[in-house]
């Protein structure tokens, strides 16, 4: 492929995948006045337009085209049953953009979520923004400030995420430090115990697998923990609220929320009052205003942590299944670094407590992990396999 042809497939990338960024994060800024959801909307019809004519200006293989066409009805499908572009969107960008380096996409998520970052920062030290106060649900009376994003765990979770970025792409010590040192300070302000936790946590796996020796003591634990992490935090953070909604082990799941926050109470509330579908076709309107009943008060909708429960609540159980397919796709990809793989635990792992796996944050891992679905076997094996 001649270097014209790599740079403007890297344009139109950028083009398509830059925006979508954007209109992830418009969500997450807690602006004052005006309705967001239609820029929002507009933004992403427009990405949806330009990878529709990026397809058909591609020249395809058969078996390319094939799956391509076969990712656009899944994609279509949900977009039909529950008004949500972003399967539609992350399905194309990943396969219309197949041959763009993983660099590629770890820098553009780096660079433009570091321009959002600022913007929000700038604009809510101006007053455009809300510097929101939240308080957990634990009856806590410590506020937590969001810094202009509608919640205070955003921000830190973005730092985090940008770590995995640097760790998946090899980048030096000094910025993961750096980054590290960010967190600790922004968790003096913000208060989100999770994202400081997985943030250390994560940097200090990073610089021990910077010792060759280390490196080899644990290259197979790391391997066997990367192969089951999935099925292991999916299983983690909907059994609990299941078995609390089917009233099974009630004293057990009463001293599970006292350390994790009254999660397990949350997902049996969501499991009661939205089921637990094969397929979901509920949109997010739907979502939203459904009334949930939560320790004996009345909500419309309800605030789940788990990306894996709010999965199986909106999307369904199907949807939820492929998520686990493309995550294992992502870490079986041919010459996986130890680097990538503890980024990938470390992401998979925030995702129990935090909701973030539909969002700007992993869309790097989302996208590789579709783009590799075709090259790994069809019968999904959970813990078996070369690594």
């Amino acid at each position: 492929m001649s270097q014209v042809n790599v740079k403007r497939k890297k344009q139109m990338f950028i083009l398509c995948y830059v925006p979508f960024i954007i209109a992830l994060f418009l969500e997450d800024m807690a602006f004052k006045t005006g309705n967001i959801a239609l820029i929002v909307k507009a933004i992403k019809a427009t990405v949806v337009v330009l990878l529709v004519l990026s397809v058909v200006g591609k020249s395809w293989k058969k078996k390319g085209f094939a799956w391509v066409v076969f990712g656009v009805l899944c994609g279509a499908l949900t977009l039909l049953l529950t008004g949500d572009f972003f399967w539609f969107i992350v399905i194309l960008i990943a396969d219309v953009f197949c041959d763009v380096d993983e660099k590629v996409i770890y820098n553009v998520s780096m660079q433009t979520m570091v321009g959002m970052t600022s913007l929000t920062l700038v604009l809510c030290a101006l007053g455009i923004l809300s510097d929101c106060l939240t308080y957990r649900t634990d009856f806590s009376t410590e506020a937590r400030h969001s810094l202009g994003f509608v919640h205070s765990a955003c921000l830190p979770l973005i730092v985090f995420y940008m770590m995995t970025y640097c760790i998946s792409t090899n980048r030096n010590m000094k910025k993961i430090g750096v980054l590290s040192f960010i967190e600790i300070v922004l968790y003096s302000i913000c208060k989100s115990r999770n994202a400081v936790v997985i943030t250390v946590g994560l940097s200090m796996l990073a610089l021990l697998l910077r010792d060759k020796r280390i490196k080899n003591k644990i290259k197979k634990p790391l391997n066997l923990v990367s192969s089951w992490i999935v099925f292991v935090c999916i299983v983690f953070s909907i059994l609990p609220g299941y078995l609390r909604y089917k009233g099974i082990l009630l004293n057990y799941w009463y001293a599970f929320d006292q350390i994790f926050t009254n999660r397990s109470m949350l997902a049996a509330s969501a499991f009661q009052s939205y089921g637990i579908p094969i397929v979901n076709t509920m949109n997010y309107n739907a979502y939203t205003n459904t009334p949930v009943y939560i320790d004996g008060y009345m909500n419309n909708g309800v605030v789940l942590d788990s990306a894996y429960i709010y999965m199986v609540v909106r999307y369904g159980i199907a949807m939820l299944l492929f998520l686990w397919m493309v995550l294992h796709a992502y870490q079986k990809k041919q010459n996986i670094s130890m680097m990538e793989k503890a980024a990938f635990i470390a992401v998979v792992v925030a995702n129990t407590i935090d909701n973030d796996l539909l969002s700007y944050g992993c869309l790097p891992f989302i996208i590789i992990g579709i783009r590799h679905l075709p090259k790994i076997k069809c019968k999904l094996r959970i813990g078996k396999g070369r690594n």
